[in-house]
């Protein structure tokens, strides 16, 4: 990889990477990074990429079932970010993208007996997200901490159909306090309903803990 780096203001990187495994040797990968340092406190980032993904030995050589002529998965990223950081708080913001094709899936026989991995699969991913970590108070004997996580994401496969047990939506809450010699810690994880079927016919509910 290559990097071209300006300490005031931005940098660059970009190069080409290969994926080797058994008798599969991936084509040269490339990848593009770029951060801009917009001002003391605000950083802007982008990344685009191609990826890929070599069939695992249990989809190559499991018996019965494994399937010797897979092809590898390819990935397409593409991500947008801002940051905003200070002493006391990060902030991020992100956009993201990602495009596979020759998605890799288990499918069973005709007679439904016995499973094997198939490139059937075109998936996209999109969507948003939202990460907070800050010190909301900070005095002498007390402090008090704030982490926010959420994420927004639309997970399609053929164009069609939802991802099976893939949430809409995601949220992780956490907040710690310390007076003196004492602490304190909360929590709270929301995950939105997911479908269990293809067709998406039937979900789960929705949850909080």
């Amino acid at each position: 990889s290559f990097s071209i780096l300006n300490q005031s203001k931005n940098q660059w990187e970009f190069g080409f990477k290969q994926i080797t495994q058994s008798h599969n040797v991936s084509a040269p990968l490339p990848f593009l990074k770029y951060n801009y340092l917009l001002s003391k406190n605000i950083r802007f980032e982008t990344q685009v990429s191609i990826n890929q993904r070599m069939p695992s030995l249990n989809e190559l050589f499991w018996n019965p079932g494994g399937n010797l002529s897979l092809q590898p998965e390819t990935n397409y990223n593409f991500n947008q970010k801002i940051q905003y950081q200070n002493s006391r708080i990060t902030a991020d913001v992100s956009v993201f993208y990602n495009h596979i094709q020759d998605g890799i899936r288990w499918l069973p026989s005709a007679n439904a007996s016995i499973w094997s991995p198939q490139n059937i699969n075109i998936i996209n991913n999109m969507g948003l997200n939202l990460d907070f970590d800050g010190i909301l108070i900070h005095k002498k004997a007390l402090q008090v901490q704030f982490i926010q996580s959420f994420l927004y994401l639309r997970s399609i496969w053929n164009q069609e159909y939802e991802q099976i047990y893939t949430p809409r939506f995601k949220s992780i809450t956490q907040v710690n306090c310390s007076y003196k010699k004492w602490k304190f810690s909360t929590h709270a994880n929301y995950t939105s309903t997911r479908y269990t079927l293809t067709d998406n016919t039937q979900l789960l509910p929705q949850y909080l803990t």
